[in-house]
């Protein structure tokens, strides 16, 4: 290897002595900021180079570095085979105490200094230290590359790369003498910056919170043994205390030059936590504890809330100030301690009021808070109690989900006797209550809560608990009144010409706030029979606003609820859409047979499985001749094409149209099967009895009543004077009945056809028998699908699953062991022999 010639082509080797002298005027005038020239830093560089290069007069020969020594060779000696040694010892230590010299010197300086004084002289000597201390770095490079990098590789303790060995010198005697005022320093200007006082720039603060940083390792160790610099000679750098030469080198807290120590970012910081971190740390917690203990006794919680909240975005800012990074999870914790798990309860207790004044942003900011309380609270020194876990959101979502089911439960109240009262009984009035109150509560959770799942799951919970049993069901003695009146809503929506009709998109929407509601309800099988029921007389009386809504809407439940359970309502559009094409191919029968009906005749042909169309012995009724033709005809047209089929006739449901011919201006009146039969009577006649018209249709004495006062109180027929001001409940069989030829109306389309109320209350009864079958078969079902699969099982477990599988109801544990003792007599289950609260499964 050639070495490099002496700067200025001087071949003699200097002494020491003679070289260091030249060294140290350099050394002098950087820490001095006096500054070095391009020629005066290489002229330093090189004379160290020859120097570590000499040659050994012992051996004539000049020194090479060599491979690494083992541990057993004295260091230092002569390699008796002609080999080299490496010269730096003497070098190091007269550059150590050097070093030691000035950084005592600058000690004495801050002796007797406190507060800013002394911070402010710590900033600016150590900045001027550090920074000198690079440039020094970089004239030594050669002996941090050769003689220190040999002297760490063989494990040599207090052995330093130049830069470090300058930051352990301001370490061990400058910081740590001081460290006893530095501290409460920092700490006093930092509180004071908390209180809104003037301080020491955060620069100043950064630097000297670094240094820390920077110094954190052990002073006992040997030098870094990964350090490596780059081979070859300095290229010489700009003039100026802060230039230097050499290859470049990373340093912790972003310091200069110099080789860096190695380990991991974990053990560097173990110095800036134990010396400044962990007092840091403490004296935080206990300024926010005090301070919000004082705040809270004069301000209310909402300015506590906005408080605490400015002062964590605070701490956040000073750690990306002047605080080192991996504080700012640690600080953040012990500031959320102090400023909001200390007083959880006094938030809890404030957050119903919160509720109740609707203000949106308190309670987000409650919320946002809160939500950061996750790690456990640590109980006071005084109270010696074991932690406790926290989670600041437990309570709040406990809170919010009774607070929410109370609203409802308040609100349903109000409207429950109006609800009931109401003729038909108000449907839209009960859903919209509802609806109101789940949309303001749904804004809170989605504005103020973030959407946050606990706080949608406490929505739902609350709604479940105030839809399905409340002050209506109580009034009502009814617990699945609220399916049937959501049912009933839903109706007047799809349905034409009713008041509560809404269109376009106004509609979707609407239906979609429907199945929010559906969503709550625990008796999805009671809203599906009320639904189908409602659903049969749109399609019957082509009352839908449109097939594609209502296809939407059977769409909807078939997502929520799944294939199964609109099965029976797709099956019905499907048989109105057979009916069509029966009715056109009846048309052309009735063509071609050549016998003419005399009127328009529609049929429609339902599937009895698939519609809830009750036909009760009581709904029977002689059909007019009129009209008898056509009932023969499609009889003779249906037999021909469906042999084996029987058809029955559902009167309540089928509905005609009559034309005045008795009055001046011609009428057309919309009327019921029995309607049509009581009119068409009076073609013969003027007047009848009652007990002649109940003979001639056959009518059921029931329903004969309702038919007549419904005609009697249009004016259609009208009662002798005598017989009208006796204003009996019931019309007396002898009660004559005779036509107004007097009959005026405003109207000339009128429709009679209003449902009948023993109609009404027979179908609710079938509804309710239908929807206690259909469970039975359900749980059954379900019972045999459990047992089939397990073979075994004991009874609590056995009804635990029943519960978790059905999803349309919950059944009760006494419905589940009822249809457990129907399915031991038929043969599916059986208990086990010694074991009575086990059953087996009988294949």
């Amino acid at each position: 290897m050639s070495r490099y010639p002496p700067y200025g082509g001087a071949t003699s080797i200097q002494s020491l002595n003679e070289m260091w002298a030249q060294v140290k005027q350099g050394i002098d005038r950087i820490y001095n900021m006096e500054g070095i020239s391009k020629p005066q830093y290489m002229k330093m560089y090189t004379d160290i180079y020859n120097y570590c290069t000499s040659v050994d007069p012992a051996r004539n020969c000049v020194t090479q570095p060599l491979a690494k020594k083992g541990k057993g060779e004295a260091r230092g000696a002569k390699d008796t085979g002609g080999g080299a040694r490496f010269v730096g010892d003497e070098l190091y230590t007269k550059l150590k105490d050097d070093l030691k010299a000035r950084v005592v010197d600058l000690k004495r300086g801050a002796d007797g200094k406190v507060g800013n004084d002394l911070l402010e002289y710590f900033y600016t000597h150590w900045s001027r230290f550090r920074k000198c201390s690079v440039t020094v770095d970089g004239i030594f490079n050669y002996l941090n590359r050769n003689w220190v990098k040999r002297e760490c590789d063989e494990g040599r303790k207090n052995i330093y790369f130049v830069y470090q060995l300058a930051l352990n010198t301001w370490k061990e005697h400058w910081l740590k003498p001081h460290q006893a005022q530095v501290i409460p320093a920092l700490m006093s200007e930092i509180e004071r910056e908390r209180r809104g006082e003037n301080i020491l720039k955060s620069a100043y603060l950064k630097v000297i919170i670094d240094c820390y940083v920077e110094l954190g390792f052990e002073s006992d160790d040997g030098g870094a043994a990964s350090a490596m610099a780059a081979s070859g000679s300095p290229a010489p750098a700009s003039g100026g205390s802060g230039s230097r030469g050499g290859s470049s080198r990373s340093h912790v807290g972003g310091g200069g030059g110099g080789s860096g120590k190695g380990g991991s970012s974990t053990d560097r910081l173990h110095f800036y936590e134990e010396m400044f971190e962990r007092q840091f740390l403490d004296e935080t917690e206990q300024f926010y504890r005090v301070e919000s203990r004082d705040f809270l006794q004069q301000n209310s919680v909402t300015a506590y809330l906005a408080k605490a909240e400015r002062r964590l975005e605070e701490e956040r800012k000073r750690c990306s100030d002047y605080v080192h990074r991996s504080t700012e999870e640690k600080l953040l914790a012990r500031c959320m301690e102090a400023l909001l798990a200390a007083h959880l309860s006094v938030f809890w207790q404030e957050f119903p009021a919160l509720l109740d004044a609707d203000r949106e942003q308190d309670l987000g900011r409650m919320y946002r808070l809160c939500s950061h309380v996750q790690q456990p609270h640590r109980a006071d020194a005084a109270g010696g109690s074991d932690s406790l876990p926290v989670n600041g959101l437990d309570r709040l979502v406990e809170l919010f989900e009774q607070y929410v089911a109370d609203r409802g439960l308040e609100a349903v109240k109000s409207v429950s006797s109006a609800v009931l009262s109401s003729e038909g009984q108000d449907a839209k009035l009960y859903v919209d209550t509802i609806l109101g109150v789940h949309r303001k509560y749904y804004n809170l959770v989605l504005q103020a809560f973030s959407n946050n799942r606990r706080f949608v799951e406490a929505l739902d919970k609350a709604c479940m608990k105030f839809i399905n049993r409340n002050e209506l069901t109580k009034l009502a003695k009814n617990n699945q009144k609220t399916p049937e009146l959501l049912a009933r809503y839903s109706d007047a929506l799809l349905k034409k010409g009713s008041k509560d009709n809404v269109v376009g998109d106004e509609l979707e929407d609407t239906l979609t706030h429907v199945m929010t509601v559906f969503k709550y309800i625990e008796d999805k099988d009671v809203f599906q029979k009320f639904y189908s029921r409602f659903l049969s007389r749109r399609l019957v009386y082509n009352q839908s606003v449109s097939e594609d809504v209502e296809s939407s809407m059977i769409s909807k439940l078939k997502e929520n609820c799944g294939f199964d359970y609109t099965t029976k309502l797709q099956r019905m559009f499907q048989d109105i859409g057979a009916s069509r094409e029966l009715n056109t191919r009846f048309q052309d029968f009735v063509t071609k047979d050549g016998a003419a009906l005399g009127l328009d005749f529609e049929i429609k042909v339902l599937s009895s499985n698939a519609w809830p169309i009750h036909i009760s012995q009581g709904s029977g009724v002689t059909i007019p001749s009129e009209l008898e033709r056509c009932y023969t005809t499609f009889d003779r047209f249906y037999k021909k094409t469906h042999e084996g089929r029987k058809l029955q006739y559902s009167y309540n449901y089928c509905r005609g149209e009559l034309i005045t011919n008795f009055t001046k201006n011609r009428y057309t009146l919309q009327v019921s099967t029995y309607q049509i039969a009581v009119l068409m009577m009076y073609n013969t006649e003027t007047s009848y009895t009652v007990q002649d018209i109940a003979a001639t249709t056959s009518i059921e004495p029931q329903v004969l009543q309702q038919v007549l006062a419904i005609l009697v109180k249009a004016k259609l027929l009208t009662l002798s004077s005598a017989e009208a001001a006796a204003d009996a409940a019931e019309l007396a069989p002898g009660t004559r009945l005779a036509l107004n030829q007097d009959f005026k109306n405003k109207r000339l389309r009128i429709n009679l056809n209003s449902q009948l109320k023993c109609e009404s209350k027979q179908e609710q009864e079938q509804t309710s028998r239908l929807v206690e079958e259909d469970r039975s078969y359900m749980i059954q079902a379900c019972l045999v699908r459990v047992m089939k699969t397990r073979k075994e099982m004991k009874h609590q477990k056995l009804v635990a699953e029943v519960i978790s599988q059905l999803s349309q109801f919950k059944p009760s544990v006494q419905q589940i062991k009822k249809n457990i003792d129907t399915l031991i007599e038929k043969e599916y289950l059986q208990r086990k022999s010694g074991e009575r609260d086990k059953y087996e499964y009988l294949a």
